[in-house]
């Protein structure tokens, strides 16, 4: 019989380890972009920055056009940020209420 943190596709600790290493990928993007972004503001404000964990691939007119290089250049098998270079970063909040027929508010701020 097993116990409520084992299940057939392995433990919760085994899902938390995955969710923490995902968790850890995004972050080295995220603190190479933040590292860079007050340098990349004086010269790419508003364009989209792709980065491969510690690499710079460069800098996009859309989001589109980002995303096509980053998947040409790393392949879909390889993960990469696309990001915009913003000196206020968007942030989006949704909620859905407490009951499920309820609808979602959603609305997007700039920090």
């Amino acid at each position: 019989m097993r116990s409520c943190r084992e299940s057939s596709f392995g433990t919760v600790n085994s899902v938390n380890s995955i969710q923490q290493r995902e968790k850890n990928r995004l972050s080295v993007k995220l603190k190479y972009y933040a590292a860079h972004k007050r340098e990349w503001l004086k010269g790419h404000r508003g364009e989209y920055v792709v980065v491969q964990d510690t690499r710079l691939l460069g800098f996009f007119g859309s989001w589109e056009e980002a995303f096509r290089s980053g998947v040409q250049a790393f392949g879909a098998g390889k993960d990469f940020l696309v990001k915009q270079v913003l000196a206020r970063e968007p942030v989006y909040f949704v909620y859905c209420g407490l009951r499920q027929s309820s609808p979602c508010i959603s609305s997007k701020v700039l920090l």
